[in-house]
This record gives structure tokens, C-alpha cells and sequence, in this order.
């Protein structure tokens, strides 16, 4: 016979560990990533150096940039929903904190109603701003573009 795995206090704690880690390893495997495509392809989104076209959260960094430095109305202008961000990200943290509060009624309406004005910004700018304003313009360098400029010669 098999004899029964022990549950030992420790468990727990090296599995937090190992969360721990992770999450250290992956955002700094993350920012290495922003700072090599932003420095050698001008863009660290990946729907943008692919496709050519923002995503909804391109103009995120810039907003954030702007709050810091106390221009409020530019930090809007880059991302009108700059603020979901770090909404989402305490949520996050919270969820983490306290597991069962994955299965909140309070946090997926949090989510949804993020969510909406997360696209309801991105379609708005997609509309007012495409494809010549800066954030929400077109990448004429883009892989799609080299492809299609590639293929209509």
C-alpha cells in the first residue's frame, strides 16, 4: 500500500516561496522585456510591433508618466482609463491575499465594469485618434506591414 502524503506546516510556506519566486522572476524577465523592444524596436506591446495597430492599453506607460509628474489632464489624454490599471492591479493583490476572494460578487463586477470602460476608451480613441495621433497611431514598421509591403512588390 501507498502510505498517505504528510501535510506538514511547511507545505504551505515553500509553495509561497515558490509563488514568491516566480512572480520576482517573471516581472523581471517582463521588464527586460519592455526595455530591449522599447530601446531596439521603439515599442514594447507586441499587437503593435506585430499588426501595426494599438492595443487598448498602448498609452498606459505615458499616462502613468504624466500622474507622476503632476499633469493630470495629459495623463487622461494618453489613457483615459489609466486609473483601471491600478484598480485591477489592488484587486489582484487582494485575490492573492485572501484567495477567496476570487469568487467575490464585489470583484468580477469590479472586473466587468473595468473592463467596459477599458474598451469603451479604446473604441472611443480608435475612432477620434487613428491612425495619425499620437498614442493610438499606425506602425508603418510593423511585421503585417513589412509583410504586406513585401507580398504587393
Amino acid at each position: 500500500m501507498r502510505k498517505n502524503a504528510e501535510i506538514s506546516p511547511n507545505n504551505g510556506i515553500k509553495t509561497k516561496r515558490k509563488k514568491g519566486i516566480s512572480l520576482i522572476v517573471g516581472l523581471i524577465l517582463f521588464a527586460l522585456y519592455c526595455l530591449l523592444t522599447t530601446k531596439f524596436l521603439g515599442s514594447a506591446c507586441p499587437v503593435y510591433l506585430i499588426f501595426g495597430i494599438p492595443c487598448p492599453g498602448c498609452g498606459m506607460t505615458r499616462a502613468w508618466i504624466s500622474l507622476f509628474r503632476g499633469d493630470i489632464a495629459k495623463a487622461f489624454y494618453y489613457h483615459p482609463a489609466f486609473f483601471a490599471a491600478a484598480i485591477i492591479a489592488v484587486c489582484v493583490i487582494l485575490c492573492v491575499i485572501k484567495p477567496k476572494l476570487k469568487k467575490s460578487k464585489a470583484i468580477a463586477g469590479i472586473y466587468i465594469v473595468l473592463s467596459v470602460a477599458f474598451l469603451t476608451a479604446y473604441i472611443y480613441r480608435m475612432i477620434v485618434f487613428f491612425p495619425n495621433e499620437e498614442p493610438i497611431n499606425y506602425n508603418e514598421n510593423s511585421l503585417l506591414a513589412w509583410i504586406i509591403r513585401a507580398f504587393s512588390r
